[in-house]
Order: structure tokens, then sequence, then C-alpha cells
């Protein structure tokens, strides 16, 4: 009887770990394409970490950022973002980003989050060289064509 009390037990907390997992996971639940971001974003800019403190939030940090390179909302030498969940950006010191970021209102402190984009620059090559054509504003896509419609008995397929 303890025996199987005992396997059912482990089974049940194996089953609530490996659940939990899927409860906990993070997902993005708007389109985060580059142009849908960097449209929706109030700064955009490349910056190094140069300092991390946490924040009141248990999860939150400050990020100090040096700006190499503003693209929207930001003209300053540094930038302080702050990060406030489990599942936003993670930033370590010395590295480049490219951050996206929104400005709270009530508090203009910038902010990043999950499904910002905020990555580091080493992964961002291709995204860099659209948002530096969105930032300059030259046409990043065009659409030619001719849209017909026909039916079966014009013109079979």
């Amino acid at each position: 009887m303890i025996k199987a009390v005992s396997v059912s037990f482990t089974l049940f907390l194996f089953i609530f770990i490996v659940g939990l997992e899927s409860v906990m996971a993070c997902k993005c639940k708007s389109s985060n394409s580059p142009c849908a971001v960097f449209n929706g974003a109030d700064a955009v800019f490349i910056g190094i970490a140069k300092e991390i403190v946490k924040s009141a939030n248990p999860y939150g940090i400050n990020i100090k950022l040096s700006v190499d390179e503003s693209f929207k909302g930001t003209n300053l030498k540094e930038e302080i973002v702050s990060s406030e969940g489990v599942c936003d950006a993670t930033f370590h010191v010395g590295k480049t980003y490219l951050v996206y970021a929104k400005r709270d209102k009530a508090n203009n402190q910038l902010n990043v989050r999950l499904c910002s984009r905020t990555t580091l620059l080493e992964y961002a090559a291709q995204e860099l060289e659209f948002i530096r054509l969105l930032a300059a504003g030259k046409p990043v896509s065009s659409i030619y064509g001719k849209v017909e419609q026909r039916t079966n008995k014009e013109n079979p397929p």
C-alpha cells in the first residue's frame, strides 16, 4: 500500500512539474514582425549594456545602455530601460543590443518586453538592414502584378 502511494505521488509530482513548465511558458500574443514592432515602439536603438541594477520588482532590472545608433525615439548618449518580467529580454554588461522599447506614459521610463524583439546585435544583421531602411524612410518592399478573377469556363487550368 505504501509503495503504491509512493509511486502515485511520484507520478503526480512528475506530471505536475512537466505541466508547470508549459504553464509558465512565455509567448507573444500579437505579431512581432520587425516592421510591426518598429512601428509600435517608442524608441529603437543600438546600445551597449553598461550597468544592470535590480528594480523593486523581484524579477525586474534597470539597464543603463550607451546608445551607439538611434533609429527612433531617442537622441541621448545613454538610455535606461527597464525589464520587469521573467520572460523579458535578457541583458549582460558589455554586450551590444538592438533595443525596441515602449515608453511608460506614467513615468516616461523606457521598457523592453518579451515580444519587443530586443536581442543581441550579433543576431540581428538582417533585421538591422531592414530597420535602417525604415528609419531612412526608404521603401522596403513593393508588390507588383495584376489581379484577375477567372472562372473555370473561361480558362480551364
